[in-house]
């Protein structure tokens, strides 16, 4: 896990089909999300970083495209990473209050200490050429 900075390891086994926890943030409109990720993005060049840290997972609920924003929270569920050929974690969307959530559901049984992973869903050509990690 160094080479990818942050991480999530498994506290206890879980078993295939459990509840793990929520990607939770603020949940926000598409023209909000794309003006924040310029905002970090340009926060990131200041900083003089290659990469902007932000937390975002794009969703469609209802006909509409939503972010929930991570980035500023410190729930754990923003810190699982990548991984498109071993994911063990798959997203599925929960309706609470006519509101859209993230929650993580076990794709097969984990062992406690394992990284939890899942496929951040990217297939865009462009994006895939500049972080290249996301084949993987």
């Amino acid at each position: 896990m160094d080479a990818k900075g942050k991480g999530v390891l498994a506290g206890r086994a879980f078993r295939r089909g459990e509840y793990v926890c929520e990607y939770a943030g603020e949940l926000i409109e598409l023209e909000e999300a794309h003006r924040r990720e310029e905002r970090y993005r340009t926060e990131a060049t200041a900083k003089g970083l290659d990469e902007m840290m932000c937390y975002m997972y794009f969703l469609r609920h209802k006909s509409r495209t939503y972010c929930v924003d991570a980035t500023q929270t410190g729930r754990v569920g923003r810190l699982i990473n990548h991984s498109r050929a071993k994911p063990n974690l798959k997203t599925k969307l929960f309706v609470l209050d006519d509101r859209p959530h993230l929650g993580f559901i076990v794709k097969r049984d984990i062992e406690k200490g394992e990284e939890l992973l899942y496929d951040y869903g990217e297939r865009d050509p462009a994006t895939l050429r500049q972080m290249p990690w996301l084949k993987q």
